[in-house]
């Protein structure tokens, strides 16, 4: 079965980069035919160049994306983050997400 995934991984040093490996995994397995990861723009990590180098399309945000408690309080990351999208549909993901930051395709 192939399937699309939304993946907002844990921000944490030694989580983070398992989920990352899995989606890259399955992603090239065929498994998964479409999926947009938000993560920390970690430029500098070994996990997002991986991520990267194989997605059809990153969005680097303007500004940084708050996120909602339980209690509904809001909480601002650190640093900012940024969307990878993986799949065919790199025009629509640019059209969508032009928005919200810069978009640009890694492989062109």
């Amino acid at each position: 079965m192939v399937g699309r995934v939304w993946l907002n991984p844990p921000y944490h040093r030694k989580l983070g980069p398992l989920f990352v490996a899995k989606l890259i995994e399955e992603f090239e397995a065929g498994r998964v035919s479409s999926a947009i990861m938000l993560t920390n723009n970690g430029t500098d990590t070994r996990w997002f160049y991986d991520a990267a180098r194989i997605a059809g399309a990153v969005c680097f945000t303007q500004g940084r994306v708050g996120f909602y408690k339980p209690d509904g309080e809001v909480v601002n990351p650190t640093q900012g983050q940024s969307f990878l999208y993986f799949g065919k549909d790199v025009q629509r993901f640019g059209d969508v997400f032009k928005d919200i930051g810069l978009v640009f395709e890694p492989r062109k």
